[in-house]
């Protein structure tokens, strides 16, 4: 008769830490009945993807329930409160100001759970050409260096909306009005290394540590969420992000050089 598998009696869940990488796996331990192979199979399912994706979605729910409970109460209190005032004009520009601060954070909100539940898609893209560009349409004055001749890589489809938010970034949270901001990208070996660079006040300490722990806490919050949506693009394209401070901020990434 066919030997086949009668009951699960039992499921464990373990991790391993291989070339410096934490590992999930799952184990089945399906009881076989059938003479004469009578006995336990263990089953072994490697599920890294899925406890990281249930891990991000956490993150994120976190985020999201931070920026609407603290962001947005924080803007709108002088949206109402300035609004009886309205027949002053000073009055009139903080109302603007603070509703269009509050409806770009909404909108960062909005797409980095869009990220997280949909994560987009890859191309292969030319990256100079597409930092050159988004630095062209900028209102504000960024270098860019190049140093090599391939910048062919697989990065998400949005790739522009990262490179931009690097800008953005710089310029919403500092004080200076002559930030210099630089890309510079160079081959290393099979990658492509997006390396941006500004000369203002860092990125605060909580922030990296948050990103380092992938969690949030009361106590220890990101200020909004654009950092997060680039580290889980960048990733989700099979990236590496990394961002730390040396007289100013820095963001890395780093790209597998494609072959289309």
């Amino acid at each position: 008769s066919d030997t086949r598998p009668k009951d699960v009696v039992d499921e464990n869940e373990f991790s391993s830490t291989i070339n410096g990488s934490e590992r999930h796996y799952k184990v089945n331990s399906v009881s076989i009945s059938e003479s004469p192979s009578e006995g336990t199979m263990h089953i072994i399912s490697d599920i890294s993807k899925i406890k990281g994706k249930v891990k991000d979605l956490e993150v994120a729910q976190q985020i999201s329930s931070r920026i609407l409970r603290h962001n947005v109460k924080n803007k709108l209190t002088p949206i109402m409160g300035y609004a009886d005032m309205i027949d002053s004009e000073e009055y009139s520009d903080k109302i603007s100001e603070s509703a269009e601060s509050l409806a770009e954070t909404s909108n960062k909100a909005l797409e980095l759970n869009r990220c997280i539940a949909n994560p987009s898609s890859v191309v292969s893209s030319d990256l100079s050409k597409t930092v050159r560009n988004v630095v062209n349409q900028s209102k504000n004055d960024v270098s860019v260096c190049c140093k090599g001749s391939d910048f062919k890589a697989t990065v998400p489809e949005n790739m522009d909306m990262i490179v931009k938010e690097c800008i953005d970034n710089s310029v919403q949270h500092n004080s200076k009005t002559d930030i210099d901001m630089r890309f510079n990208l160079k081959e290393e070996d099979s990658n492509v290394v997006i390396t941006y660079t500004d000369d203002g006040s860092g990125v605060p300490r909580d922030e990296i540590e948050v990103l380092e722990r992938m969690e949030e806490t009361d106590l220890k919050h990101s200020t909004g969420c654009g950092v997060w949506m680039m580290k889980w693009m960048i990733e989700s394209a099979g990236g590496e992000f990394d961002i730390w401070n040396d007289d100013g901020a820095v963001v890395q990434m780093r790209l597998e050089k494609s072959n289309s």
